[in-house]
């Protein structure tokens, strides 16, 4: 890692340690609009009929706009994008929640091509390796 690297790291690790984050919330923020009593109704029997669990409300929610999909998204590639974010997002929390109380730092970013494979010389045998 090169100085430059190793820097940001240093900034990302300061930065978690140091907890700085504040939370604000959207200041007009619009009002939902009522759901269907009836929805809402089916909505919660279905919870309960799988035994409820934890954010009851939140889960619910999350199934009235899943339903909303229906009428609002015709592209079935742009459905299954969707469908494939909620199970990978499920997925990591399971995986990582025996984690949960240990501290953690992302780092976005790819690390680039290895210093063996970077071809600076365009001419000559390089070039014929490289394109090889």
């Amino acid at each position: 890692m090169g100085a430059m690297g190793a820097a940001v790291a240093a900034r990302v690790i300061a930065i978690a340690r140091s907890r700085r984050y504040s939370f604000r919330p959207m200041i007009n923020k619009p009002e939902k609009p009522p759901v269907d009593p009836e929805l809402r109704r089916r909505v919660q029997e279905l919870i309960s009929f799988k035994g409820g669990g934890h954010n009851e409300e939140a889960v619910a929610d999350i199934i009235v706009n899943a339903l909303k999909l229906l009428a609002d998204v015709k592209d079935t590639g742009d459905v299954r994008v969707i469908q494939t974010a909620v199970r990978e997002l499920r997925y990591a929390y399971r995986l990582f929640a025996p984690y949960s109380h240990t501290r953690k730092v992302t780092i976005f970013g790819s690390p680039g091509p290895g210093r063996a494979s970077c071809r600076r010389d365009t001419k000559g045998p390089a070039r014929k390796t490289a394109l090889a």
